[in-house]
């Protein structure tokens, strides 16, 4: 455990959205005198700690950041990785993706899934799990892509939660999706150890998982259930994405039940249109169906904690969408953030409700600026109900080419006002005492 500085003055901390991206690859100018950058995964304990990562640079693997008796420290996992792996490498270079997710359960186990290098041309994915908050690691290796269900508001964590992986299974003549196995682990504890158990096959016709932006959950937990949403490959060309929902018995240790829930767009079989799920205070399941520059699909379940009493019509909730995510707070209201090209935008509403609010701008490329732009970001909650959407831009017009920082912005307020995050914050967010 490393004691780190981490600097919470400068003007930036006092930034409100819509955030503007500054020019030429200025990223600093936006976090101010805020000295990290936003993280690609973030959670938070029993007391409502921050458990973060970031790995865009090949600098912050192995380490996680955390708040310890009111000072950020890293935790670092390498060893228990290299224990493993002998053959382990850092990531090749910065990459402006997001990559792996981070889960702690209601006993304060941790769980986190990161993509490692084992040799100069072998890659993959692995679980690491801390019975202690990071004290000690078991490391498990896990086939394909992999990915965790994390906390969207209402999900329960009395279990370690749901391992979602993807192996590839063949090639589709589209560039952006192929045909892939998704099954699904649902680990259990035994002596302070994790078992991972045997997968559950869920689908061989999966179209992937596009996980590096959007900050989602595929699954939820809602006792001895776990419901999650994918999309396959159609049967017919030019079909776009039929999504699903599935249900898994956990005791059981099988799908017990499938859903078709709608036809996402486009056209063209396509990953970015990965769908989201959550689960309200009252057990009824919400699905968002993903896009690429379309509108998404939005459902919800008639009946709580089934996929097969019925789902509303699908509907619309905005225009040009990108990257879905979908979260459900305390108030039962639920939000989400996503891309419409060069923008970050923001909705929300009721859970009950049919009609989502009208897009609000939560971060905007610099002004006059032209050509290709991408907002890549990650959205989360914490135990007490702020959101928070972690986000980086990416350009091709100038030689930084996506050289920014990632920013951390929190709302406190269910959406009103959003701000930066700092480390004052984190620690008026905590719970119990510090000392």
């Amino acid at each position: 455990m490393v004691a780190v500085g981490w600097a919470t003055a400068g003007a930036g901390q006092d930034k409100q959205a819509p955030f503007e991206i500054p020019p030429e690859g200025k990223g600093e100018v936006l976090v101010g005198g805020i000295t990290f950058e936003g993280p690609s995964a973030l959670t938070f304990d029993s007391r409502n700690r921050p458990y973060m990562f970031h790995s865009r640079e090949p600098k912050s693997f192995g380490t996680i950041l955390t708040l310890r008796q009111g000072k950020w420290v890293r935790l670092s996992y390498l060893e228990a990785l290299r224990k493993t792996f002998p053959e382990l490498r850092p990531p090749a270079g910065r990459s402006v993706h997001a990559l792996g997710t981070i889960a702690i359960d209601n006993a304060d186990g941790l769980y986190m899934i990161v993509p490692i290098r084992k040799g100069a041309d072998r890659s993959g994915w692995c679980l690491l799990y801390s019975p202690d908050l990071g004290g000690r690691f078991d490391v498990h290796e896990l086939p394909g892509t992999a990915f965790l269900e994390t906390r969207v508001g209402h999900n329960k964590a009395d279990a370690p939660p749901a391992i979602g992986c993807i192996v590839f299974r063949k090639a589709y003549p589209a560039r952006w999706t192929a045909y892939h196995n998704l099954s699904v682990f649902l680990p259990t504890k035994k002596d302070g150890r994790l078992v991972l158990g045997e997968p559950i096959h869920v689908s061989s016709d999966c179209f992937g998982v596009s996980n590096h932006s959007g900050g989602y959950s595929f699954a939820v937990t809602t006792g001895w259930k776990t419901h999650l949403v994918y999309a396959e490959i159609p049967k017919m060309p030019n079909g776009g994405n039929p999504t699903y929902a599935a249900t898994i018995d956990r005791r059981e240790r099988k799908v017990t039940g499938r859903q078709f829930l709608a036809t996402a767009p486009p056209k063209t079989p396509d990953v970015h249109s990965t769908p989201v799920i959550a689960v309200d205070a009252g057990g009824h399941l919400h699905a968002v169906a993903g896009a690429h520059g379309q509108p998404f699909l939005y459902v919800r379940s008639l009946k709580p904690d089934s996929i097969t009493g019925g789902w509303t019509k699908s509907a619309p909730m905005g225009g040009r969408q990108t990257y879905a995510t979908l979260v459900c707070d305390g108030r039962n209201r639920l939000h989400s953030i996503y891309r419409v090209h060069p923008r970050l935008l923001y909705q929300h509403k009721p859970a009950a409700a049919d009609a989502w609010s009208v897009p609000v701008v939560i971060a905007h490329a610099p002004k006059g600026h032209r050509g290709y732009t991408i907002f890549y970001h990650r959205v989360f909650i914490d135990r007490a109900g702020a959101l928070y959407v972690s986000f980086t831009f990416y350009e091709t017009r100038t030689t930084t080419k996506g050289r920014y920082p990632r920013a951390l912005a929190i709302s406190e307020d269910h959406g009103k006002t959003w701000r930066l995050a700092t480390t004052a914050t984190f620690l008026r967010r905590e719970k119990g005492d510090r000392k």
